[in-house]
Protein backbone atom coordinates (compact mmCIF):
# COMPACT_ATOMS: atom_id res chain seq x y z
CA UNK A 1 0.00 0.00 0.00
CA UNK A 2 2.78 2.13 0.17
CA UNK A 3 2.82 3.09 -3.41
CA UNK A 4 -0.78 4.24 -3.29
CA UNK A 5 -0.09 6.31 -0.27
CA UNK A 6 2.64 8.01 -1.77
CA UNK A 7 0.64 8.67 -5.15
CA UNK A 8 -2.17 9.87 -2.61
CA UNK A 9 0.18 12.29 -1.15
CA UNK A 10 1.27 13.53 -4.62
CA UNK A 11 -1.87 14.33 -5.66
CA UNK A 12 -2.82 16.16 -2.57
CA UNK A 13 0.53 18.46 -3.34
CA UNK A 14 -0.48 19.39 -6.41
CA UNK A 15 -3.81 20.46 -5.97
CA UNK A 16 -2.58 22.83 -3.21
CA UNK A 17 0.16 23.60 -5.22
CA UNK A 18 -2.85 24.58 -7.90
CA UNK A 19 -4.73 26.96 -5.78
CA UNK A 20 -1.75 27.87 -3.63
CA UNK A 21 -1.61 31.88 -5.53
CA UNK A 22 -5.59 32.03 -4.66
CA UNK A 23 -4.62 31.34 -0.88
CA UNK A 24 -1.84 34.13 -0.94
CA UNK A 25 -3.78 36.85 -2.32
CA UNK A 26 -6.60 35.98 0.26
CA UNK A 27 -3.62 36.20 2.56
CA UNK A 28 -1.92 39.45 1.33
CA UNK A 29 -6.08 41.02 1.05
CA UNK A 30 -5.88 40.02 4.92
CA UNK A 31 -2.76 41.01 5.65
CA UNK A 32 -1.42 37.99 6.76
CA UNK A 33 1.36 35.71 5.57
CA UNK A 34 0.74 32.02 5.10
CA UNK A 35 1.29 30.83 8.14
CA UNK A 36 -0.87 33.26 9.85
CA UNK A 37 -3.84 32.50 7.24
CA UNK A 38 -3.43 28.80 7.46
CA UNK A 39 -3.80 29.06 11.71
CA UNK A 40 -6.70 31.20 10.93
CA UNK A 41 -8.75 28.63 9.39
CA UNK A 42 -7.62 25.57 11.37
CA UNK A 43 -9.04 27.77 14.42
CA UNK A 44 -12.23 26.87 12.67
CA UNK A 45 -11.70 22.99 13.37
CA UNK A 46 -11.62 23.96 17.15
CA UNK A 47 -15.22 25.67 17.50
CA UNK A 48 -16.79 25.42 19.65
CA UNK A 49 -13.72 25.19 21.86
CA UNK A 50 -10.87 27.54 21.99
CA UNK A 51 -7.82 27.12 20.03
CA UNK A 52 -4.43 27.40 22.27
CA UNK A 53 -0.38 26.96 21.55
CA UNK A 54 -0.42 23.34 24.12
CA UNK A 55 -3.73 22.27 21.53
CA UNK A 56 -2.03 22.96 18.82
CA UNK A 57 1.03 21.01 20.02
CA UNK A 58 -1.30 18.02 19.64
CA UNK A 59 -0.37 17.70 15.84
CA UNK A 60 3.43 19.98 15.77
CA UNK A 61 4.92 18.82 18.86
CA UNK A 62 8.16 19.73 18.15
CA UNK A 63 7.92 23.19 18.12
CA UNK A 64 8.03 25.47 21.06
CA UNK A 65 4.83 26.52 22.69
CA UNK A 66 6.10 30.21 21.96
CA UNK A 67 5.84 30.00 18.27
CA UNK A 68 1.86 29.49 18.02
CA UNK A 69 1.88 31.28 20.85
CA UNK A 70 3.03 33.82 19.17
CA UNK A 71 0.81 33.83 15.74
CA UNK A 72 -2.48 33.65 18.11
CA UNK A 73 -1.33 36.73 19.75
CA UNK A 74 -0.61 38.51 16.22
CA UNK A 75 -4.41 37.17 14.85
CA UNK A 76 -6.07 38.49 17.98
CA UNK A 77 -3.76 41.87 17.59
CA UNK A 78 -5.46 41.74 13.53
CA UNK A 79 -8.64 41.42 15.52
CA UNK A 80 -9.32 37.75 14.01
CA UNK A 81 -9.38 36.56 17.52
CA UNK A 82 -10.82 37.29 21.05
CA UNK A 83 -8.20 36.01 23.66
CA UNK A 84 -10.23 34.78 26.86
CA UNK A 85 -7.36 34.06 28.74
CA UNK A 86 -3.72 34.47 28.14
CA UNK A 87 -3.71 31.36 26.86
CA UNK A 88 -6.80 30.45 24.96
CA UNK A 89 -8.13 32.22 22.15
CA UNK A 90 -11.68 32.14 19.95
CA UNK A 91 -12.71 33.45 16.32
CA UNK A 92 -14.49 36.70 16.61
CA UNK A 93 -17.28 37.06 13.63
CA UNK A 94 -14.38 39.21 11.52
CA UNK A 95 -11.91 36.19 12.22
CA UNK A 96 -14.50 33.26 11.64
CA UNK A 97 -15.52 35.56 8.03
CA UNK A 98 -12.04 35.74 7.22
CA UNK A 99 -11.14 31.75 7.94
CA UNK A 100 -14.35 30.95 5.74
CA UNK A 101 -12.94 32.40 2.67
CA UNK A 102 -11.06 28.94 2.08
CA UNK A 103 -14.68 27.52 1.03
CA UNK A 104 -14.99 29.62 -2.33
CA UNK A 105 -11.69 27.69 -3.32
CA UNK A 106 -12.98 24.79 -2.55
CA UNK A 107 -16.01 25.52 -5.00
CA UNK A 108 -13.87 26.79 -7.40
CA UNK A 109 -11.98 23.77 -7.12
CA UNK A 110 -15.33 21.41 -8.65
CA UNK A 111 -15.00 23.25 -12.16
CA UNK A 112 -11.63 21.64 -12.73
CA UNK A 113 -11.23 19.35 -16.02
CA UNK A 114 -9.50 16.68 -14.92
CA UNK A 115 -11.48 13.36 -14.95
CA UNK A 116 -14.65 12.47 -16.32
CA UNK A 117 -17.50 12.60 -14.39
CA UNK A 118 -17.99 9.38 -13.67
CA UNK A 119 -14.01 8.66 -13.02
CA UNK A 120 -14.46 11.65 -10.66
CA UNK A 121 -17.21 10.61 -8.72
CA UNK A 122 -15.56 6.73 -8.52
CA UNK A 123 -12.72 8.65 -6.65
CA UNK A 124 -14.77 10.60 -4.44
CA UNK A 125 -16.18 7.50 -3.55
CA UNK A 126 -13.07 5.48 -2.65
CA UNK A 127 -11.41 8.12 -1.17
CA UNK A 128 -15.23 8.75 1.43
CA UNK A 129 -14.72 5.23 1.94
CA UNK A 130 -11.69 5.21 3.48
CA UNK A 131 -11.72 8.48 5.15
CA UNK A 132 -14.84 7.29 6.63
CA UNK A 133 -12.55 3.89 7.91
CA UNK A 134 -10.14 6.23 9.42
CA UNK A 135 -12.61 7.24 11.83
CA UNK A 136 -13.73 3.91 12.98
CA UNK A 137 -9.96 2.50 13.14
CA UNK A 138 -9.48 1.43 16.59
CA UNK A 139 -5.71 2.47 16.44
CA UNK A 140 -4.79 4.51 17.47
CA UNK A 141 -6.77 5.91 20.14
CA UNK A 142 -6.70 9.41 20.30
CA UNK A 143 -7.55 10.83 16.40
CA UNK A 144 -7.11 13.82 17.54
CA UNK A 145 -5.89 15.39 13.85
CA UNK A 146 -7.94 13.55 11.91
CA UNK A 147 -11.05 15.10 14.37
CA UNK A 148 -10.35 18.21 13.53
CA UNK A 149 -9.24 17.85 9.62
CA UNK A 150 -12.99 16.19 9.33
CA UNK A 151 -14.68 19.41 10.87
CA UNK A 152 -13.24 21.15 7.34
CA UNK A 153 -15.50 19.49 5.34
CA UNK A 154 -18.89 20.26 3.73
CA UNK A 155 -21.19 17.92 1.86
CA UNK A 156 -20.57 18.15 -2.07
CA UNK A 157 -19.95 14.42 -2.74
CA UNK A 158 -18.44 13.10 -5.82
CA UNK A 159 -16.41 16.84 -6.23
CA UNK A 160 -13.09 17.74 -6.34
CA UNK A 161 -13.69 19.77 -3.05
CA UNK A 162 -14.71 16.23 -1.42
CA UNK A 163 -12.08 14.96 -2.88
CA UNK A 164 -9.53 17.35 -1.25
CA UNK A 165 -11.42 16.99 2.04
CA UNK A 166 -10.57 13.12 2.14
CA UNK A 167 -6.66 13.35 1.04
CA UNK A 168 -6.53 16.24 3.89
CA UNK A 169 -7.95 13.29 6.46
CA UNK A 170 -5.93 10.78 5.06
CA UNK A 171 -2.42 13.06 5.65
CA UNK A 172 -3.95 13.84 9.43
CA UNK A 173 -4.62 10.57 10.23
CA UNK A 174 -1.42 9.49 9.15
CA UNK A 175 -0.13 11.79 11.63
CA UNK A 176 -1.93 10.60 14.33
CA UNK A 177 -0.81 7.18 13.73
CA UNK A 178 2.36 8.55 13.85
CA UNK A 179 1.94 10.43 16.77
CA UNK A 180 0.69 7.37 18.49
CA UNK A 181 3.06 5.60 17.83
CA UNK A 182 6.31 7.47 19.29
CA UNK A 183 4.00 9.00 21.90
CA UNK A 184 4.12 5.96 23.73
CA UNK A 185 8.01 5.94 24.28
CA UNK A 186 7.17 9.32 26.99
CA UNK A 187 9.49 11.12 25.28
CA UNK A 188 9.71 15.43 24.43
CA UNK A 189 8.82 16.33 20.79
CA UNK A 190 12.05 17.99 20.32
CA UNK A 191 13.44 15.25 22.03
CA UNK A 192 12.14 13.02 18.72
CA UNK A 193 12.81 15.10 16.29
CA UNK A 194 16.03 15.51 17.48
CA UNK A 195 16.18 11.24 17.50
CA UNK A 196 14.93 11.19 13.98
CA UNK A 197 17.94 13.50 12.60
CA UNK A 198 20.80 11.53 14.18
CA UNK A 199 18.84 8.21 13.19
CA UNK A 200 19.02 10.02 9.62
CA UNK A 201 22.35 10.92 10.05
CA UNK A 202 21.03 14.55 9.20
CA UNK A 203 22.69 16.18 12.69
CA UNK A 204 25.47 14.79 14.36
CA UNK A 205 25.43 17.41 17.63
CA UNK A 206 23.13 19.90 19.31
CA UNK A 207 24.97 23.01 17.75
CA UNK A 208 23.71 21.28 14.30
CA UNK A 209 19.98 20.35 15.57
CA UNK A 210 19.71 24.33 16.72
CA UNK A 211 20.74 25.16 13.39
CA UNK A 212 18.43 22.94 11.12
CA UNK A 213 15.63 23.41 13.06
CA UNK A 214 15.70 27.13 14.03
CA UNK A 215 12.25 27.79 12.83
CA UNK A 216 11.06 25.74 15.60
CA UNK A 217 11.76 28.11 18.44
CA UNK A 218 13.76 26.05 20.91
CA UNK A 219 17.29 26.87 22.27
CA UNK A 220 20.48 25.53 21.73
CA UNK A 221 20.57 24.23 25.01
CA UNK A 222 16.88 21.85 24.52
CA UNK A 223 18.67 20.12 21.99
CA UNK A 224 21.54 19.09 24.36
CA UNK A 225 18.93 17.98 27.23
CA UNK A 226 17.49 16.03 24.34
CA UNK A 227 20.75 14.44 23.42
CA UNK A 228 21.45 13.79 26.95
CA UNK A 229 18.36 12.20 27.50
CA UNK A 230 18.72 10.07 24.26
CA UNK A 231 21.75 8.80 25.06
CA UNK A 232 20.57 7.52 28.57
CA UNK A 233 17.99 5.74 27.10
CA UNK A 234 20.15 3.92 24.78
CA UNK A 235 19.35 4.96 21.29
CA UNK A 236 21.84 7.23 20.63
CA UNK A 237 25.99 7.28 21.63
CA UNK A 238 28.07 9.69 20.91
CA UNK A 239 31.91 9.00 19.77
CA UNK A 240 34.54 12.30 19.05
CA UNK A 241 31.92 14.84 19.33
CA UNK A 242 29.91 13.07 17.10
CA UNK A 243 26.35 11.33 17.96
CA UNK A 244 24.84 8.82 16.29
CA UNK A 245 22.18 5.99 16.46
CA UNK A 246 23.11 2.41 18.27
CA UNK A 247 21.17 -0.57 17.00
CA UNK A 248 18.55 -1.01 19.54
CA UNK A 249 17.78 3.24 18.60
CA UNK A 250 17.58 1.99 14.84
CA UNK A 251 15.68 -0.51 16.23
CA UNK A 252 13.42 0.94 18.13
CA UNK A 253 13.03 3.86 15.39
CA UNK A 254 12.16 1.13 12.63
CA UNK A 255 9.37 -0.04 15.39
CA UNK A 256 7.82 3.20 15.70
CA UNK A 257 7.60 2.95 11.49
CA UNK A 258 6.03 -0.05 11.61
CA UNK A 259 3.70 0.76 13.99
CA UNK A 260 2.86 3.82 12.06
CA UNK A 261 2.46 1.86 8.59
CA UNK A 262 0.23 -1.11 10.39
CA UNK A 263 -2.33 1.03 12.15
CA UNK A 264 -2.32 3.62 9.00
CA UNK A 265 -3.25 0.89 6.12
CA UNK A 266 -5.35 -1.47 8.29
CA UNK A 267 -8.20 1.07 7.43
CA UNK A 268 -7.31 1.19 3.95
CA UNK A 269 -8.64 -2.77 4.36
CA UNK A 270 -12.09 -1.13 3.89
CA UNK A 271 -11.45 -1.69 0.10
CA UNK A 272 -10.44 -4.70 -1.67
CA UNK A 273 -7.92 -5.25 -3.76
CA UNK A 274 -8.78 -4.69 -6.68
CA UNK A 275 -10.71 -1.56 -5.64
CA UNK A 276 -7.02 -0.32 -3.97
CA UNK A 277 -5.63 -0.73 -7.43
CA UNK A 278 -8.75 1.28 -8.63
CA UNK A 279 -7.61 3.94 -6.51
CA UNK A 280 -4.14 4.01 -7.12
CA UNK A 281 -5.10 4.22 -10.79
CA UNK A 282 -7.60 7.23 -10.69
CA UNK A 283 -4.95 9.29 -8.21
CA UNK A 284 -2.36 9.08 -11.02
CA UNK A 285 -4.77 9.98 -13.79
CA UNK A 286 -6.16 13.27 -11.48
CA UNK A 287 -2.74 13.65 -9.94
CA UNK A 288 -0.82 14.15 -13.59
CA UNK A 289 -4.03 16.29 -14.50
CA UNK A 290 -3.12 19.24 -12.18
CA UNK A 291 0.32 19.23 -13.48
Amino acid sequence: MLQLWIVASQAQTALIARYRPTLLKIANDLGLDLNLRALLTAALTYEPDAISARYIANRIPYTSDAVPQSQLEQLAAKGFLNASNQTEFRLTDTGRAAAKQIYPVLDEMNSLDVLSRENLARLAQLLNRVADAFQRAPEPPSKWCVTRARRLRIANAQSVSDIYFSLAEMNAYRDDCHLGAWRAQKLRGEAWEAFTLVWRGDAKNADELFEKLKLRGHIRDAYADALNDLAKRGWIEQKDGVYAATANGKKLREDVETQTDKNFYAAWNVLSDGEQKELENLLIQFRDALK
